[in-house]
């Protein structure tokens, strides 16, 4: 009798150890579906706010579209500049020259401030001709270090 007691002891205080294992399991899932439930609501407010801002972005275009918004001068500013880069990627010298002004031409500067001294500054005629331009140009000399932009 007293041997199936024991049985019995061993065997309940595994189940009490697995009990244990499996509280343990559920606090861990309980936890993480808490915070999965945190990231699923803060995805559905990403997701309503951004749909908001296409809802408000289809509007301005077909106002624009029919003509009941003007383009603004800074959006024709910015179309113009995606225009120059795309000509300036696809090395369309030809094209470029068309934004180049008539009697100032257009100045390169590696920096955000004008250097009249040292800019280089071409006509339209010149950067419609850059293609075949063999000159090499010092556009300016790299900060820190002196050496010169080719």
């Amino acid at each position: 009798m007293l041997t199936g007691c024991q049985s019995n002891s061993t065997e309940l205080d595994r189940a009490r150890e697995e009990r244990d294992v499996l509280e343990g399991h559920l606090t861990e899932a309980v936890t993480e579906n808490t915070v999965l439930q945190e990231k699923l609501s803060k995805a559905e407010d990403d997701v309503a706010q951004m749909t908001q801002q296409v809802d408000e972005l289809t509007t301005t275009l077909e106002n624009i579209q029919d003509g009941t918004l003007k383009v603004s001068e800074s959006g024709q500013l910015i179309q113009t500049a995606f225009e120059v880069m795309h000509l300036l990627k696809e090395q369309d010298f030809e094209g470029l020259s068309t934004w180049v002004h008539d009697e100032e031409g257009v100045r390169f500067s590696p920096y955000f401030y004008v250097n009249p001294g040292t800019d280089i500054v071409m006509t339209a005629n010149e950067v419609a001709n850059l293609e075949q331009d063999t000159s090499i140009y010092n556009w300016g000399t790299y900060d820190g270090i002196g050496d010169q932009s080719i």
